[in-house]
């Protein structure tokens, strides 16, 4: 008897090998096949923020006292008023970047701070300085302008303004706009700001670090392809449910250039240096999830044979070595319905659909040749295989946590098949049982 038992798993081992044929030709040329449903990031464009920034006319008033001689000899001493206009850029002392990318790829992106006047307004200083505050204007630069969505909100000491185009008081931003702040007399140290920027995702997403100490936290679904990018790779990584939580710290050194400067005293700087954030992955999402499924298709074939093994040895009847082959090449077929599929439906519809046709096809097969109740097993034994192996494509930790739960059942079961096929008694009652 044992004979026979090691004659039908060499049956099945011929079986297996003329189906991993089938699968290896099925396999190439689905690598060699163009996907549908790119993702095409030449048509996306990057986005850089850099923002906020304050743009702060004054005017600095000093008395110039100069001794003259006259025609006669005579000397005397002459004091003239000095007015001269210049144009100052503050940055924020606090910069706190929040974004949220939901999974159609729009984002809101939050900015908080403050400013500190204290710098405008030192006592210490040599000249007299007449601050124009009805000339305040507070600065964005936004690389991308065609990706915002919906309105842009910005407040000022919980003041809602309005935006105004252009950022043309200070061209090396770029792009962008403005608001022009409250004009009052008294001017509080701290002033706080919040910008609401919803935007649609580019093909990146980065930050000038502007702020004298400059935070960013991104909440990014888990199934978007995005990587980190820039000067800082993000300091800490947590999973909140379905999201990616990343954090930044960036310090003021790494930007270049200071948080207060006068325009017409110094070179201008390049306002964009050391950005940091994220940008999609130039691999398609969908090429990741046809290697997972290409990598595990061989372990697919072998679990998928061993439960028709399985309901053979436990029923007491016999499959014929072509059944096998059926059984075996409807793995291959499934491969090349899914690439159907994709065509007409979404890629996760196309994938359900697909595994559906193989639990189907498989456990009605198996139930014509072993019998009714062998169909019902067959169904539930392959649709937890084929659960794990789905889940492969979304969380692949539990994907293949299920293949190996899978494994272990099929095995305890093929050991008590291979007992009940050597017990010829207990072999016959229990193909009764399945009948």
């Amino acid at each position: 008897m044992f004979n026979t038992l090691s004659a039908r798993i060499g049956l099945v081992a011929w079986a297996a090998v003329i189906s991993t044929l089938f699968l290896m030709a099925t396999l190439h040329y689905l690598q060699q096949a163009p996907k549908s449903t790119v993702t095409n990031l030449e048509n996306l464009k990057p986005q850089h923020i850099t923002a906020p920034l304050l743009v702060i006319p004054y005017v600095d008033h000093f008395v110039s006292v100069e001794t003259v001689t006259d025609k006669e000899g005579a000397s005397k001493v002459v004091s003239k008023d000095v007015y001269t206009d210049h144009t100052a850029v503050l940055l924020p002392t606090e910069l706190n970047i929040r974004t949220t990318i939901n999974t159609d790829q729009s984002a809101l992106v939050i900015l908080t701070g403050k400013f500190d006047y204290q710098t405008l307004t030192d006592p210490n200083l040599d000249n007299e300085r007449n601050i124009r505050w009805d000339k305040v204007q507070l600065l964005v630069g936004l690389k991308d302008l065609g990706a915002l969505q919906n309105q842009v909100k910005m407040f000022w000491n919980n003041e809602h303004l309005d935006l105004q185009a252009d950022t043309q008081v200070l061209p090396a931003l770029g792009a962008g706009f403005h608001v022009r702040l409250p004009e009052t007399k008294e001017q509080a140290r701290f002033q706080p700001f919040e910008i609401q920027l919803p935007l649609q995702l580019g093909s990146s997403l980065t930050f000038t670090p502007v702020g004298q100490k400059t935070e960013l936290t991104l909440s990014i679904p888990q199934q978007l392809n995005i990587q980190a990018t820039g000067v800082r790779k993000p300091q800490g990584k947590a999973l909140n449910n379905t999201m990616q939580i990343w954090t930044w710290q960036i310090p003021a050194l790494v930007r270049g250039y200071p948080a207060y400067w006068v325009l017409d005293q110094i070179k201008p700087f390049d306002l964009h240096q050391a950005p940091f954030g994220i940008e999609q992955k130039t691999t398609n999402p969908l090429e990741i999830v046809w290697g997972r499924l290409i990598q595990w298709s061989f372990v697919l074939l072998g679990l998928v044979l061993l439960v028709a093994l399985v309901l053979e040895l436990l029923s007491g009847r016999t499959l014929h070595w072509l059944h096998y082959v059926i059984v075996g090449v409807s793995v291959s077929l499934m491969y090349l319905l899914l690439m159907a599929l994709e065509a007409l439906l979404p890629f996760a519809s196309a994938l359900q659909l697909s595994l559906a046709a193989l639990i189907g096809f498989n456990s009605i097969i198996l139930g014509l040749v072993l019998g009714g109740r062998a169909l019902v097993i067959a169904g539930i034994l392959y649709s937890g295989v084929l659960m794990s192996f789905y889940y492969l494509t979304t969380l692949p930790a539990y994907g293949i946590l299920g293949i190996v739960l899978s494994t272990g059942l099929l095995g305890l079961l093929l050991v008590l098949g291979s007992i009940r096929h050597l017990n010829p008694h207990e072999s016959s009652e229990h193909s009764e049982e399945l009948s």
